[in-house]
């Protein structure tokens, strides 16, 4: 079995956790498919795509989790009509992917050398953007 540079399996490296949040992503979209709409459907298909994005990115195991499963709840949430039946629903389900999401967006940017890895930063001048 070969190794990665940060020293795990390839093995180890192929199926994450969070890899079964993306086959919960995956079969709601089949679902979507046999009992709603169109409308349900691009909804999980959007969803599905946004559940890639940690995987490619190698984001840490539980913020991967996190990210997908609020993703997953924030759609079935609006195809089930959960923010319709419970008032606070909405503001609790958008507070919490809203900050996933911009953590996600964080990422990305530190992945494209747009913003500075907070773990690489090693003086009070590196953290403030210096």
């Amino acid at each position: 079995m070969s190794a990665l540079p940060d020293g795990t399996s390839t093995a180890r490296a192929l199926l994450v956790p969070a890899d079964a949040v993306r086959v919960v992503g995956a079969v709601s979209v089949g679902v979507a498919v046999l009992w709603f709409d169109g409308v349900a459907v691009a909804l999980m298909l959007l969803v599905l795509g946004g559940l890639m994005v940690p995987r490619a990115l190698g984001t840490p195991g539980r913020l991967d989790v996190a990210y997908g499963a609020a993703l997953l709840v924030a759609a079935w949430s609006g195809v089930v009509g959960l923010y319709e039946r419970i008032p606070w629903w909405d503001l609790v389900v958008h507070f919490a992917v809203t900050g996933l999401v911009s953590a996600m967006a964080y990422l990305v940017a530190v992945r494209l050398d747009v913003a500075r890895d907070p773990v690489e930063a090693v003086s009070g001048a590196h953290r403030w953007g210096s």
